[in-house]
């Protein structure tokens, strides 16, 4: 039986290429060996016309449209019920472009194969419509009007039906090297479009299945229609083919390593749903210095890249070998996920720089789940050669990034990295890390890797309302040779939240510029030491919001670990909370280091909590400079504010506030909360704090070691209108706050021992230079009794309330100030 089968197989194959008797001048097919040799048809101007009742092309056989030459436009219909299944070859004389129409569907086997010189069509809608407005429908039973117009709609109405191209998949890696080239299987090609032309594939579902099609200098187009009207123009390079007429879109989807291959040309792709796995590749690959193209991806709901296959992950790729730009991406949905590996990357191997990425998502972008070290799930630029990666750009709704998934731009080489933008309107989040790998965290930026990697990292930019960065991940501009780290600007109208750790591990959620040594990974030879190599100066960072909360270990950071210096950070946030073992802080390991500016109305300090400056070796540390009303501390859980060195000359810390609580500036630091400018080897450097109430300098020091009292119960001033003058307060006893300013002090208040848990440490009128330890503090009620209005200092350096004239005293805090204050902002 088995022998019949085979023997009738050829039969089978030949009825399937059968053409019908709908056209004025029918088409006639002969069959010559395994050829299909199809001739006649109806010829109007340079349009020829088929029809066919079936058109299938079996294994090994060949469809030859044996025209004359001087035909533009081969336009074929099925009018049958058959789907066609194409497993050969299509073939046509001269340049003349080939429309294949089909209504119940085509499937391209995995021995396909093209061969025509001009583009190529291949569609399941209706029917075609000219310039002139000629309807060559596949459902018309008597004979068609035939014109010699260029057809320029593609006709669907509704029950759209699929497209497949199947193959045994395409895929690997030039050498086993993980920043190689994609290296395509052309040998096992399904699809080859011609040179300089356009190869089209619009239909209902498209599915690839290990199918591959590759052109040269030319573009391939898909498109995924369920209703409405797809309008092309063949006059243009491209056929400039548009969907706006479109109503209603089926999806594309590739698997199991299927390829869209485009040489020095370009991808265009519009669907409802756009999904690749498996080690699928879109790749653009430009070879020629005067060739241009894009990758565009359109879905108008979501684009969804994930996976890899034993070698390769499933990618959007742009690759770079000559002179020239590289080709861009632009990714517009609704929503992207790029998940388990997957990938949207731009990379350049040469002189010319890498084309950039645009990402342009209504609702949610998702960058989630690598997988290993080597497999990030990532929308990345990159430069492997001297010239610089590219710009990445994503606007969207939502960004997530989260366990290892990462968004850069990177140079591994000569070239400078491009610039990193998001624009998200609601939030970011970058959480987590690789799993297997706890020090590789969800990363955000640009970055300069390996000890040849001379060229500079570009700038970051971020704006959202919510930014949130947890669980190690990582927002950083950085560098690991020569060239610098980029700077860093990050706005968020509501909030930042910089939080925790990897778990179980000790790598620290990050906000920052940083330089670095290479990892041993990325040396030439791992015998060598990282330390050997010179590196670049860290970036400058800057950040505007009206809330910034750095907690549980978690860094915001302008930092050099290699010979650079560091870069200088800006914050400008109306409130900043520094809480448990967190730190603001810049660093360097032997350059210069980094300075710090705070413009905030309420800085608190808690738990451990830090903002510093340092520089190793003989570098000097950094300035701090804080603008803040009022800065909360408790002494007991040693929150700081630090400039120090450790052979260079310390840093200096000038501060600018209304009220100074809970924090101490001291010689060297202690086990309480201290602000100390200081060097181990070298020269200390000065801590001044200014109050812009008065001419002379205040600080105001609360102890509060077991009782939290806030900012604001602080400033409480409550200033009623009465019959008391500008800058009066009392000190009571009973909570030592800032009373109510229409009391006087009484006889149990004129002096006061303060006991535990509440004492007032030091008020000092000194400039910040001569700044003592801390002093205890009387509080003297002059006699007769009446309203303290003043202060000074007596002649044991304590600190008394007294009532005398104008001319006598130094007045106290401005009532009205801190009752605005109180009024205007709340701290945590």
């Amino acid at each position: 039986m088995s022998l019949i089968l085979l023997g009738m197989l050829p039969t089978v194959a030949r009825s399937q290429v059968i053409p019908d008797a709908s056209l004025p001048e029918n088409t006639s097919v002969q069959l010559q060996g395994e050829t299909f040799r199809v001739e006649g048809g109806s010829q109007v101007g340079d349009n020829l016309f088929h029809s066919f009742e079936s058109f299938s092309i079996p294994t090994g056989s060949e469809v030859w449209f044996n025209q004359d030459t001087a035909v533009a436009n081969i336009i074929s219909r099925i009018t049958g019920a058959s789907l066609s299944e194409i497993d050969g070859n299509i073939r046509a004389n001269g340049t003349a472009h080939v429309f294949l129409i089909n209504p119940n569907g085509i499937v391209f086997g995995p021995n396909a194969q093209l061969n025509v010189g001009g583009s190529f069509l291949a569609t399941t809608a209706t029917g075609l419509k000219f310039t002139d407005g000629t309807f060559f429908s596949t459902s018309q039973s008597d004979l068609p009007l035939l014109t010699v117009h260029l057809p320029n709609q593609i006709v669907f109405e509704g029950n759209t039906q699929p497209i497949a191209v199947q193959g045994i998949g395409n895929t690997t890696i030039l050498a086993g090297e993980v920043f190689s080239p994609i290296n395509v299987n052309r040998n096992g090609i399904n699809l080859q479009g011609n040179p300089d032309q356009t190869f089209a594939l619009i239909g209902g579902d498209l599915s690839f299945q290990g199918g591959l099609i590759t052109t040269s200098a030319g573009k391939i187009e898909l498109g995924a229609v369920e209703s409405g009207l797809v309008e092309f123009d063949l006059a243009q390079p491209g056929w400039e083919v548009d969907y706006q007429a479109v109503t209603a879109f089926k999806n594309v989807e590739l698997s199991e390593s299927s390829v869209i291959d485009v040489l020095d040309g370009s991808i265009n792709i519009r669907a409802q749903d756009i999904t690749l796995a498996d080690g699928s590749v879109l790749i653009t690959q430009q070879q020629s210095p005067s060739s241009s193209g894009d990758i565009h991806i359109q879905a108008a709901g979501t684009i969804d890249i994930s996976g890899i296959n034993q070698i390769t992950p499933t990618f959007i790729l742009s690759e770079t070998f000559t002179e020239g730009t590289g080709n861009s991406i632009l990714l517009e949905a609704q929503q992207l996920k790029v998940r388990l590996g997957g990938g949207v990357v731009s990379r350049t191997f040469s002189g010319a720089p890498a084309g950039s990425i645009d990402v342009r998502i209504s609702e949610t972008v998702e960058v989630i789940d690598a997988l290993g070290i080597f497999s990030p799930s990532s929308i990345a630029s990159q430069s492997l050669g001297s010239g610089s990666a590219g710009n990445v750009r994503v606007t969207t709704t939502d960004l997530s990034i989260i366990n290892g998934g990462q968004i850069a731009s990177s140079t591994f080489g000569p070239g400078s990295t491009g610039a990193v933008q998001i624009n998200a309107s609601e939030s970011i989040l970058i959480q987590g890390v690789t799993e297997g790998a706890p020090d590789l965290g969800s990363l955000l930026g640009t970055n300069s890797l390996g000890v040849f990697a001379a060229g500079n990292a570009g700038p970051t930019t971020l704006s959202t309302k919510k930014l949130r960065v947890l669980d190690g991940g990582i927002i950083s501009t950085s560098t690991q040779a020569a060239g610098s780290g980029g700077p860093l600007k990050i706005t968020a109208s509501e909030f930042i939240e910089i939080r925790g750790r990897a778990p179980a591990a000790s790598s620290p959620s990050s906000v920052g510029a940083s330089s670095a040594p290479a990892a041993r990974e990325f040396l030439p030879d791992p015998s060598l030491d990282p330390l050997d190599f010179l590196t670049g100066d860290s970036g400058t960072v800057e950040i505007t919001t009206p809330q910034l909360i750095v907690n549980d270990g978690a860094e915001l950071s302008a930092a050099n670990q290699g010979t650079g210096n560091a870069g200088r950070l800006r914050i400008d946030a109306a409130q900043i909370k520094i809480d448990t073992d967190a730190r603001i802080s810049t660093e360097t390991a032997s350059g210069e280091g980094g300075d710090i500016q705070v413009n905030s109305q309420g800085l608190t300090l808690r738990n451990g909590g830090s903002l510093t400056t340092s520089a190793g070796g003989s570098g000097n540390g950094g300035d701090i400079e804080i603008n803040s009303p009022l800065i909360v501390a408790i002494p007991s859980e040693n929150s700081d504010i630090r400039a120090s060195a450790l052979e260079g000359s310390g840093g200096n810390i000038r501060i600018t506030s209304e009220a100074v609580v809970g924090i101490a500036p001291q010689n060297t630091p202690t086990n309480e909360s201290d602000i100390t400018a200081s060097s181990e080897l070298g020269v200390d450097g000065t801590v001044q704090i200014n109050s812009p109430a008065q001419d002379s300098e205040v600080q105001v020091l609360l102890s509060t070691h077991d009782e939290t009292i806030s900012a604001l119960d602080l400033a409480k001033a409550d200033c009623r209108p009465g019959t008391i003058s500008p800058n009066q307060f009392t000190l009571e006893e009973r909570r030592n706050w800032l009373a109510d300013p229409t009391e006087f002090l009484t006889p149990p208040t004129a002096l006061i021992d303060l006991p535990d848990p509440v004492s007032v440490d030091s008020v000092s009128t000194q400039p910040a230079a001569e700044t003592a330890q801390p002093l205890p503090t009387q509080i003297v009620a002059p006699t007769p009794l009446q309203e303290a209005n003043r202060w000074q200092v007596n002649e044991a350096g304590q600190i008394v309330l007294v009532a005398q004239s104008l001319a006598q005293a130094q007045p106290l805090p401005d009532c009205q100030k801190l009752q605005d204050l109180q009024q205007s902002h709340a701290l945590n």
